[in-house]
């Protein structure tokens, strides 16, 4: 017997022994896993009763870098996966990759790097303890991607400032601060960067997301020195470290609790803040105090690794990155001239104390001097002796007895002379200067993002936050840069601002299986920040249809344009269409992409046709309800609802439209008006008008409209094509005595026979008669036995050629109307069966279904079941 424990990777399951050796009962039991699995799915036993067999690895392929799961009754512990093969070769095979990654990671002096979760009382944090010199790409592999499981953000907010001496004035708003900040990294799904510890700006963001982020949708992250937390906390978090077989993954934040605070000197030490949601413990080797800031060159490589767009999985594309300064001193003053020297634009918060108060007084001097240029975002700092002096100045007023030395001259120097400085005061709203200190640094020919993916990235930026000033700059550059006007620009900016803009967060819960599976473990985005976003896009829309109302209306939306999953329009009411190239298709594409009513009003507004636009959308919005919310769930519920709401809200703007027509005296002249934006599909350019469209769509708030009722008694009596102009039937002659006398004598009337015939209360009559003589027939042949004998009868020439005559009609119906709009009436198909089958004979003239019953009726032959037991079940006996 042998005992085994089922361990798991993500990429082989497989049985182990105790000493390491790979082993199983069956080659069936190795289960190749995809990258996309769950790596914390529920392990299996693995169970054999034909004993082990020990296997070697089938290829040379590394088996992944994953985490292993060992589960121990009802804990679970954690261990990163360090196999012992029997041979030497299967030892060099098993996670080679993983083991290099190890190298970079593992702290100085350590035998080992550690994660594991912290237990707060507010909830769990999970942390890693590295080297401060590790790599990004390593920690990004073995923890941020998949342990994590963070995606790439869309901006990276870093915090910077002082871990004590607090002391803001009333230039600063703690409540206003923290509120925007939060809101801000919400709207964009951004990363927010601190230093981690339960003091100064770190223990105030740390706040602030428990109060406006209570369900941490915002990853907070936060980068500190292993030596400078108390001995407690070291005590805890390198306990992970040692060689041990099982650690555990989860430590008590309680045990590192202190009833006073532990210093150093006069230096306390630091403790972790609860609020953060993630920790990068970064170990120099060192402990005390002198270790503050060591993780400062660490938390710059990060952040510029991500900004750089080297994220695994990313696009590849810079995300903007904002450091954000409150308080600070000299750690600080390092942290700014490393950001400034990456292309990291700063935002200083006035009013905070310390460095970020002698910044903003410098800048302020520098700004208003008169040989300054306005127009340049770089102030004039003078001689090095005349900063010198301000900078004496300032640190004297606002940091006391704090000396800097002449690197600290020089980093100030650099920082206010960069150009790359805006200014947070009260009386701001913090996403403004935040997004005012990206686009300022955009503009720049040394920032990291000055192309045509940063400019789209800012764009989407200032859509998040709702900044509306920006609209028109940024829109015109992401035109010029994917192009120009000459080269496509314009129509490759419309596609980008609504399959990315307009379309925002639909695909979370929309698409294929495939791209389902691919997404299901990414976070989803909150559905506050998806209706901010969509309803923010309605001026930019606004603004694409003020300037670029051509380039819109022949934009073609197919499935070559959005993707063959959101590239095609469903709605087929007046006919299957491919692709749509005017504004109506990018209409009805963005409602079924379900974007909120006040967008699309807006896009309804430059229609040519309003009235035919908002009974098809109303149509569109019904049928999108059904379709992709015609479920018993309580949110297809809520859905459906505010479609059907929307589609009535654009019924009601059509009603209204024709309204203010009435009261011109245009009203019916209107609704008989024929639209070629509303082609039938295939019919040579026939347009539909508002009156066949609101019946053929359904919409009965229109149909039920006074006017309407007014314009079908003017069709009831005009002949056949309408026009308001054309002579008009008397409505005392509607009646059908009136209308038989008018037969004999329709010149009095001014019609010629066929107008008179054409006329729908005339055509009423004379069909209705006419099908009743036709039945009367029909039925008078049928039980006289006039189609049961040889030879052709008056009666039956008569009933086929006037059942052919039906059959044309249809046929003539059907071609005016398209098959959607004529197969969706009911009693179309009605009529379209009867008439075949009235008109449909054989060569003796018989109808079909009497034939075939008398056929088998007088068959020489008979059906009986068959004795055989070869199968068979009937057997033709003549």
């Amino acid at each position: 017997m042998w005992t085994g424990t089922s361990w798991q990777c993500r990429r082989l399951r497989a049985v182990f022994c105790c000493d390491g050796s790979m082993l199983s009962a069956n080659s069936d039991e190795i289960l190749q896993m995809s990258d996309e699995e769950d790596a914390r799915a529920p392990l299996d036993k693995t169970d054999s009763t034909d004993g082990p067999t020990c296997i070697k690895p089938c290829s040379s392929e590394p088996l992944g870098r994953g985490r292993l799961r060992k589960a121990v009754g009802s804990v679970i512990f954690s261990n990163y996966w360090r196999p012992v093969a029997r041979s030497e070769d299967a030892g060099n095979l098993l996670n080679h990759d993983h083991q290099e990654h190890e190298v970079t990671l593992r702290p100085p002096q350590r035998s080992n790097w550690a994660a594991a979760e912290i237990a707060f009382d507010g909830g769990t944090s999970p942390y890693c303890l590295i080297s401060h010199s590790s790599h990004p790409e390593d920690l990004f592999d073995c923890v941020i991607l998949p342990e994590w499981g963070l995606r790439t953000p869309n901006l990276i907010l870093s915090i910077m400032g002082g871990a004590g001496n607090m002391k803001p004035s009333e230039k600063f708003d703690i409540v206003c601060f923290s509120k925007g900040l939060v809101e801000a990294a919400t709207r964009t799904c951004a990363w927010v960067i601190t230093g981690g510890t339960a003091s100064g700006v770190m223990d105030i963001v740390g706040k602030a997301m428990q109060k406006h982020d209570k369900q941490r949708q915002v990853p907070c992250i936060g980068i500190s020195p292993f030596g400078a937390l108390t001995s407690k906390w070291r005590g805890l978090l390198e306990k992970q470290t040692e060689d041990t077989p099982i650690k555990q993954m989860k430590v008590d934040a309680a045990e590192a609790q202190s009833q006073s605070p532990e210093k150093e000197g006069k230096i306390t030490l630091a403790a972790l803040q609860d609020n953060h949601s993630h920790f990068i413990i970064c170990d120099n080797g060192e402990v005390g105090s002198k270790t503050f800031g060591s993780e400062i060159p660490f938390r710059t490589r990060v952040e510029d690794y991500v900004a750089k767009g080297s994220m695994p999985g990313s696009t590849k594309a810079p995300v903007p990155r904002v450091m954000i300064l409150v308080n600070g001193g000299k750690i600080s003053l390092d942290s700014l001239v490393q950001a400034i020297r990456t292309g990291c634009p700063l935002v200083v918060c006035q009013g905070t104390g310390r460095i970020a108060d002698v910044i903003c007084s410098i800048l302020d001097v520098t700004k208003n001097r008169p040989d300054s240029d306005s127009e340049s975002s770089t102030p004039s700092v003078g001689e090095d002796e005349e900063f010198a002096l301000l900078l004496q100045s300032a640190v004297k007023e606002f940091m006391g007895n704090e000396p800097l030395t002449q690197e600290d001259v020089a980093n100030a120097r650099e920082i206010v002379s960069s150009g790359k400085v805006e200014i947070y005061s009260i009386n701001d709203r913090l996403e403004d200067v935040i997004l005012r200190a990206v686009l300022g640094n955009s503009r720049s020919l040394t920032s990291p993002v000055s192309n045509h993916t940063g400019v789209w990235q800012q764009l989407a930026l200032a859509v998040q936050w709702g900044c509306k000033d920006y609209y028109d700059d940024l829109g015109r550059r992401l035109i010029q840069d994917k192009g120009g006007h000459e080269h496509g620009g314009p129509q490759e900016a419309i596609r980008l601002i609504f399959q990315e803009l307009v379309a925002f967060g639909w695909r979370n819960n929309k698409g294929d299986a495939k791209t389902f599976k691919r997404q299901r473990k990414a976070a989803k985005t909150p559905i506050n920040v998806v209706k901010n976003v969509r309803e923010n896009t309605g001026p930019l829309v606004a603004w694409l249809l003020q300037h670029f109302l051509k380039q819109m209306d022949q934009f073609e939306v197919s499935e070559h344009t959005f993707g063959a999953t959101t590239g095609k329009i469903h709605w087929n009411r007046l006919g299957q269409q491919e692709s749509w190239k005017s504004l109506e298709g990018l209409l009805l594409w963005s409602i079924e992409q379900e974007a909120p009513s006040s967008l699309l009003e807006i896009i309804w507004s430059y229609m040519e046709d309003p009235v035919h636009a908002a009974l098809v959308a109303a149509s569109v919005f019904r049928d999108t309800a059904e379709r992709e919310h015609g479920f018993a769930s309580y949110h297809d519920c809520l859905a459906k609802k505010e479609l059907d709401d929307a589609a009535d809200r654009f019924e009601r703007l059509a009603v209204l439209v024709v309204e203010d027509l009435a009261l011109t005296g245009k009203g019916v002249d209107y609704l008989f008006q024929e639209s070629m934006r509303w082609q039938v599909s295939g019919q040579g350019g026939q347009g539909r008008t508002c009156f066949k469209l609101a019946h053929e769509l359904g919409c009965k708030m229109f149909v039920s409209a006074t006017f309407y009722r007014l314009a079908v008694d003017l069709y009831w009596i005009t002949p056949v094509p309408f026009h308001i102009t054309k002579d008009k039937l008397d409505t005392k002659e509607v009646s059908w005595w009136a209308l038989l006398s008018l037969l004999w004598n329709f010149q009095i009337g001014g019609f010629t026979l066929w107008e008179f015939l054409s006329i729908p209360s005339s055509q009423a009559w004379t069909h209705g008669i006419s099908r009743s003589v036709f039945v009367g027939l029909y039925s008078y042949a049928v039980f006289k036995r006039l189609l049961t004998f040889g030879g052709i009868s008056t009666v039956e020439v008569l009933l086929f050629f006037w059942g052919f005559g039906f059959g044309l009609v249809e046929i003539n119906q059907l071609h005016s109307m398209g098959f959607q709009a004529y197969i969706h009436d009911f009693w179309n198909f009605l009529d379209a069966l009867s008439s075949s089958f009235t008109s449909n004979q054989r060569e003796d003239r018989r109808p079909i279904f009497w034939v075939a019953r008398q056929s088998f009726q007088n068959a020489p032959w008979s059906v009986v079941m068959c004795p055989c037991r070869n199968g068979c079940r009937l057997r033709v006996v003549f």
